[in-house]
């Protein structure tokens, strides 16, 4: 059950290719459920497979709790990963190729790496693709694939759900961006500071003798302090949208993912907007907040008791089923919006939110009907709605 590196995992048998040509998978490690007694086994038994992606200029040690209660509790494996530039994995050559799109890339090596992806037919975007239905996904011999991602590790979960449809089970998308902004945000406010940057460093890195020739050109290509600011920069250039089609919610709705939407209220980079992420999914009715329970001190008969009489997982208040939960034709979606939390909180906070305890977010349980909100502080009190 420890954590395992690169040697312990058999290798791909095609070759890995990075956006700069090189075959470098940067840092990456296996926590494996195979030898881990869990505390509370999934339905059926299932151990899925986990990636926990974390945000932009964070590591993957701000999921490390989530990992290890994710393996130990329900015997799951999870793989962590430090993006290029961020952590323990260097920079690409050029500031440039740092870009969401080829952080899919990266994702989709090392899942190579450990076995985890699909055929290589699963980049296909065609109808059909889009219309291979979720049961048949689920039925697929090899353990379900979840991808949870914190802030820009919840666009690239999306990003390589839509490129490899099929592939992905469930996402648990935490303060992730995609979605436009109104225009004084803080990310549309930055955006002429941003571009400014990058035009800069793209005239220094052509050498150009009306910015100190090669002078230029090494500080953006090789110092690396300047490399490295430049390179996140670029990262974030596109950000909020970060390249993400705007009709995603809607695909993802198409393939019929089951999806969890965290986030703090008080968001001030990228809001919870809620409603656009749902994009007319199943979800319950508008449920008041009543005290909280500690899910790690309750046996899975207690909570299914709870539920059968109408109370909340998480919560003493009764719940109102959303009426098109009934044909069961969408599994809809899972919310939790903390009301006191903005984006830096909910990052250097996350394990107050104690994701890993709620099963339904990873896997198919008795408690598996979406909730309007579900919230992990007693000091809201009874009565406390969260706006969504």
């Amino acid at each position: 059950g420890a954590a395992l590196d690169a040697s312990d995992v058999a290798s791909s048998s095609a070759r890995v290719e990075n956006a700069d040509g090189s075959d470098s998978l940067g840092f990456w490690c296996l926590l494996s459920g195979k030898e881990v007694v869990p505390s509370h086994p999934a339905k059926g038994g299932v151990r899925a497979r986990v990636v926990l992606l974390h945000g932009w200029l964070m590591h993957h040690a701000c999921w490390l709790r989530t990992a290890t209660t994710l393996r130990d509790r329900y015997g799951h494996d999870v793989l962590l990963l430090d993006f290029p530039g961020h952590g323990r994995s260097p920079l690409l050559s050029r500031f440039e190729d740092h870009t969401p799109e080829n952080f899919v890339k990266r994702l989709r090596a090392v899942l190579r790496r450990v076995g985890w992806a699909g055929n290589e037919t699963g980049n296909e975007t065609g109808n059909e693709k889009e219309s291979k239905s979720h049961e048949t996904k689920c039925t697929s011999k090899a353990p379900p694939l979840v991808l949870c991602g914190l802030s820009l590790g919840g666009v690239v979960s999306c990003l390589y759900a839509d490129q490899f449809r099929g592939e992905v089970q469930r996402l648990v998308l935490v303060s992730t961006p995609g979605l436009d902004e109104l225009w004084w945000t803080p990310p549309m406010v930055s955006r002429p500071l941003r571009l400014g940057v990058l035009r800069l460093a793209a005239v220094a890195a052509a050498g150009s003798a009306t910015t100190l020739g090669p002078i230029g050109r090494w500080l953006v290509r090789d110092f690396t302090p300047v490399k490295t600011l430049v390179s996140h920069v670029s990262l974030v250039r596109d950000t909020p949208t970060f390249g993400v089609p705007p009709d995603m919610p809607q695909r993802l709705r198409a393939q019929k993912i089951p999806t969890t939407l965290v986030w703090g209220a008080l968001d001030q980079f990228h809001s919870a907007q809620i409603k656009r992420w749902k994009a007319g999914r199943p979800h319950a009715a508008d449920a008041e907040v009543g005290a909280w329970v500690d899910e790690s001190r309750a046996d899975d008969e207690s909570l299914t008791r709870a539920t059968s009489a109408g109370a909340r997982d998480t919560g003493t208040a009764k719940t109102n089923q959303d009426d098109r939960w009934a044909n069961k034709t969408d599994p809809g979606i899972h919310i939790l919006v903390h009301p006191y939390f903005d984006h830096f909180a909910v990052c250097l906070c996350l394990d107050n939110l104690r994701l890993g305890e709620r099963p339904h977010f990873w896997h198919d349980t008795e408690l598996n009907v979406p909730r309007r909100n579900e919230l992990t502080e007693t000091r809201t009190g009874p009565g406390t709605r969260a706006k969504l």
